[in-house]
């Protein structure tokens, strides 16, 4: 796989997970039970903005990176917007784990599924919808590693630029010759 490839695919990645996040906000935030607010469904929504912000900074910093790997390649901006990338995808993946898929929120959907039905219902798809949102983005942050190693395989890649603009030749005026008598005229 080359390193344009590669970085195409994280990208790609990383925007397949931005879908899953908005269908979970639709599911989460705009589909809940009618005529019933809930803590949670703000909890909710406010982890699930800051997920799409944080998927935003991860997609905008890959794309940087694929047009750095375009010729000619700037394996410096490669690297730096990789690293955007994948600090981006690492705090995405922690905000996942910690605000929306950890076993203090699972609580937090089992205990407001005994509302009823309706909350039952609601509870068990965005239950459904958040996990279907940790493997993608998982195989988000391993392509990021393939990227990583098709950085490597470039070892040390150092670019030189060379402009010739030909030989330029300048002469100084000319100066006269000391001689010693002139020196010992010059010292008396």
């Amino acid at each position: 796989m080359s390193l344009e490839s590669a970085i195409a695919e994280a990208r790609d990645r990383v925007l397949s997970v931005q879908d899953l996040l908005l269908a979970l906000r639709v599911t989460a935030v705009e589909d809940g039970p009618t005529g019933q607010q809930s803590m949670l469904v703000d909890t909710l929504g406010d982890a699930i903005d800051d997920a799409l912000g944080l998927v935003h900074d991860a997609f905008t910093a890959a794309a940087e990176a694929l047009a750095a790997s375009q010729p000619p390649l700037d394996i410096e901006r490669v690297r730096f917007q990789l690293a955007a990338c994948h600090h981006a995808t690492t705090r995405l993946l922690r905000r996942v784990l910690t605000d929306l898929y950890s076993p203090r929120r699972g609580d937090d959907l089992a205990r407001v599924a005994r509302r009823g039905q309706q909350w039952r219902m609601w509870s068990g798809t965005v239950s459904d919808a958040v996990e279907g949102c940790v493997e993608p983005l998982c195989a988000a942050i391993e392509q990021l590693g393939a990227c990583w190693r098709e950085v490597a395989d470039r070892g040390s890649l150092v670019s030189v630029n060379a402009t010739n603009v030909g030989q330029q030749i300048s002469a100084s005026p000319a100066r006269p010759l000391r001689t010693a008598t002139t020196t010992s005229t010059m010292r008396s």
